[in-house]
């Protein structure tokens, strides 16, 4: 599909979360993913997901018919966090270090040690922000499942035998093809899972995280990269060119292909050791959140909006600070007990940008009023001198 289709945002701090998180890199129209991301969707409180076949971890809402692009089907997320939640991590405490090293992502992509730090493989950055959320051990997250390369047929794609270590939804990433020094695009690729295409990857606002299905423990799948084209290069930030041979198959398979199968119960036991369920949303406008939250204990609540300078916030009628957690989304200090939310958004520097703009409008009509008085009076003091 084209971008239209995409669920996007476009502020920059977000861009770069959700690109850590597996979503697509940072382009000029925002950040567009096109395929379920089932552990990341449930932390950032994503309630649907557009999907012809169903995602792991939904129900079907509506199969829609024919309508402007075409007929789609509507999947509620059953696993989701709400729009609020309390989480085990300070403000202070959300903010990952960054050990990624984004000019030579196919190599840090491949370190398969999770640590507490972001990097350029979005499994361990899942498992960092889970960690984190959470308090606790979450390094079951992810499976790593066996890839090795296989002959093909054809000069024009590469094979991949893939063997799953447990049951669960498969995942698949590709280091190489995104070549995460580039915001724009990598290698345009389709990716194949036993011989059917899954998703367009390596392009512009496609270098995501690829769900190819769920399988078996044990279970073999053949993943394949087909170039959409074999003459296609990019640049990279070092102006070094990048090509098909090198991006695609040159690179030593643990720099081209990452999978992993998801967890699914480990995943809802540690969603399961967060502070939701005294949230409730009251209301939710344009600029405006009113919500209640009874905090089990004093902590920080993460809500899943992308963080502004211009959001202010009340709790029980006082002012409260508005952190930024992760890099992107929005948190506040709550109590244990009840906390009646206010959250207020007001574009930076609109008040004074409005007094300005009626102050120079109102200058404007005055030094007109004066011209044209000044006119009137020169043309009556020519009219006298002609008498």
């Amino acid at each position: 599909g084209s971008f239209d289709l995409y669920s996007s945002t476009q502020e920059n701090s977000v861009q770069n979360l959700l690109m850590r998180l597996g979503y697509s890199k940072k382009t000029p129209f925002g950040t567009a993913y096109q395929s379920p991301n089932t552990a990341a969707d449930a932390l950032l409180s994503v309630t649907n997901v557009i999907a012809e076949e169903q995602p792991p971890e939904t129900e079907l809402i509506a199969d829609h018919a024919q309508k402007l692009y075409g007929s789609y089907r509507d999947w509620k997320t059953t696993s989701s966090m709400p729009l609020g939640y309390g989480i085990a991590a300070t403000a202070e405490e959300t903010e990952l270090a960054n050990k990624a090293d984004y000019s030579n992502a196919a190599t840090d992509a491949t370190d398969d040690e999770p640590t507490d730090a972001w990097s350029a493989n979005p499994f361990n950055n899942q498992i960092a922000m889970y960690e984190s959320v959470t308090g606790t051990d979450a390094s079951g997250l992810y499976h790593k499942a066996t890839a090795v390369d296989a002959e093909s047929t054809s000069a024009t794609q590469r094979n991949f035998t893939v063997t799953t270590t447990s049951a669960g939804p498969l995942f698949l990433y590709f280091p190489s093809i995104y070549l995460l020094d580039i915001e724009e695009a990598g290698i345009s690729c389709y990716a194949q899972v036993n011989g059917n295409t899954v998703e367009h990857v390596g392009g512009r606002g496609s270098c995501n995280v690829v769900y190819a299905g769920t399988f078996d423990a044990g279970e073999t799948v053949t993943v394949s990269i087909v170039p959409t084209a074999m003459k296609q290069t990019t640049v990279n930030k070092h102006g070094q060119i990048v090509d098909v041979q090198q991006a695609v198959f040159d690179a030593p398979t643990e720099a081209a292909i990452k999978a992993e199968t998801l967890d699914v119960d480990e995943m809802k036991t540690l969603l399961g050791k967060l502070d939701s369920a005294g949230f409730l949303l009251k209301s939710f406008s344009n600029g405006q959140v009113s919500a209640s939250f009874n905090a089990q204990r004093d902590e920080t609540l993460l809500v899943s909006i992308p963080y502004e300078k211009g959001w202010s916030a009340t709790v029980n009628g006082h002012n409260v600070p508005v952190h930024e957690l992760y890099g992107g989304l929005l948190g506040i200090d709550v109590s244990e007990g009840t906390n009646d939310l206010e959250l207020h958004y007001m574009t930076p520097g609109l008040i004074p940008s409005a007094i300005i703009s009626i102050a120079s409008v109102a200058v404007f009509y005055a030094w007109r009023a004066f011209e044209n008085r000044r006119h009137r009076t020169r043309a009556t003091s020519g009219k006298r001198a002609a008498q």
